[in-house]
């Protein structure tokens, strides 16, 4: 006979079970060889899934995961026929994410312009998370990710995306598209390159405010690997981090291609990142206020014919402050500065840094390198470096992408 103890334990595992539900979602999964024809509970089961992208996304909503299984899917994820429902938070975001350990391509036929599209529509599509996904745009005619608005209303835009852990590559035109209406998206972990075929064909092209650049693998894209700027919305393009990321070989056209151009907005900042062998290294100009650039590495950014700078302000540049960075070995000259009040301090580009092996992308500090301690403190901005080791690990703050203890 049940005891009063274990009939408690068994409404409370109930109860708990119930409430893990809620809280997490519900997993929903799409195979190619599944049927789309099966119902939305048969396909939260491994073994009756749909069959196309498309399908699984009609199964979700709020904190709802779609688990795509390992294969090629000739589909694009396109908010103008297939509408993404939204998430209320990061806590209940819906995500779309290939199924652990497996391998998942989504390669659009050519009638599409886009891999993935988000645009919005009323009250605008938001915490949406997208995982472990090979992005391929070898067939599409445009971007590999284009985040946007519908009509012109700002209210109907895409907003609070995150791509995370994924391949973009093979774009006619940029990696990623994101609109000035469209802000708040973070951009994690991603390898982005082989994009694009002329000088306005970028890694990354920012246009809005508040969004993230972190940890991404950003090469030969044909121009700059990463640009932020809009020409249709002065106010915007503000407030953009870019932080860890290695950005390097871009300006495969031959022509132009920062690693990095901030040219509008106020509030940028740029740090703890490697920038090597593109035309130029980090570019401030135009209409860019306040913009924040410190702790990069940026070494040999010689690769057209029209050689850049390593660091260079234009005169479009105001109040730019330019701290703990290593400019070196570029031909045109490791820094150049054009701006209006430009600050400039502790950077070093008129020395070798001693860097552990550059020649195989080894930018870790040698013993004796003068970037060790010769740095400024730049908390709370700046607290780790490169690899998350806590700064400083000496006396103070070294110059560069790395502390010189990360190797220790």
């Amino acid at each position: 006979m049940p005891t009063c103890k274990n009939t408690l334990l068994t409404i409370v595992c109930f109860l708990t079970l119930q409430f893990t539900d809620n809280v997490f979602g519900t997993v929903y999964y799409v195979s190619k060889s599944g049927n789309d024809a099966f119902s939305y509970f048969a396909a939260q089961n491994k073994t009756s899934p749909k069959q196309t992208i498309a399908a699984g996304i009609r199964c979700l909503s709020a904190g709802d995961t779609l688990y795509i299984r390992e294969g090629i899917y000739n589909e694009a994820i396109n908010e103008y026929r297939t509408k993404l429902p939204s998430g209320n938070s990061w806590q209940t975001a819906v995500t779309i994410a290939g199924y652990p350990g497996e391998k998942v391509i989504i390669q659009p036929n050519a009638s599409e312009s886009e891999v993935l599209r988000l645009m919005g529509s009323s009250g605008g599509t938001r915490y949406v998370i997208f995982d472990n996904l090979i992005l391929d745009g070898a067939n599409v005619t445009s971007n590999i990710v284009k985040i946007t608005y519908t009509g012109n209303n700002p209210n109907n835009t895409a907003h609070h995306i995150r791509i995370q852990s994924c391949e973009l590559k093979q774009a006619k035109t940029n990696g990623i598209f994101v609109d000035s209406e469209s802000n708040h998206n973070e951009f994690i972990s991603l390898k982005i390159h082989d994009n694009g075929t002329t000088d306005f064909d970028h890694g990354m092209y920012i246009c809005g405010s508040n969004n993230l650049i972190e940890k991404c693998d950003i090469y030969r894209n044909a121009g700059w690997g990463i640009h932020i700027y809009t020409e249709h919305k002065p106010e915007s393009a503000n407030y953009n981090i870019v932080r860890r990321n290695n950005i390097h070989e871009n300006a495969r056209a031959e022509n132009r291609g920062f690693g990095i151009i901030v040219s509008s907005g106020t509030g940028n900042s740029v740090y703890n990142n490697l920038i090597w062998g593109n035309n130029g290294g980090i570019q401030i100009d135009y209409h860019a206020v306040n913009t924040i650039i410190y702790n990069n590495t940026i070494w040999s950014n010689n690769r057209s014919k029209t050689h850049e700078n390593g660091i260079k302000t234009g005169a479009g540049s105001t109040n730019a402050r330019i701290v703990n960075n290593i400019s070196w070995n570029h031909i045109a000259g490791n820094i150049s500065n054009a701006g209006i009040n430009t600050y400039l301090s502790n950077n070093l580009t008129d020395k070798s840094p001693l860097f552990v092996n550059s020649s195989k992308s080894d930018f870790r500090l040698q013993e004796k390198s003068p970037a060790i301690n010769t740095g400024k403190n730049l908390a709370p901005l700046v607290t780790d470096d490169y690899n998350g080791i806590r700064r400083p690990q000496g006396s103070t703050y070294d110059i560069g992408a790395f502390e010189y203890k990360t190797y220790k």
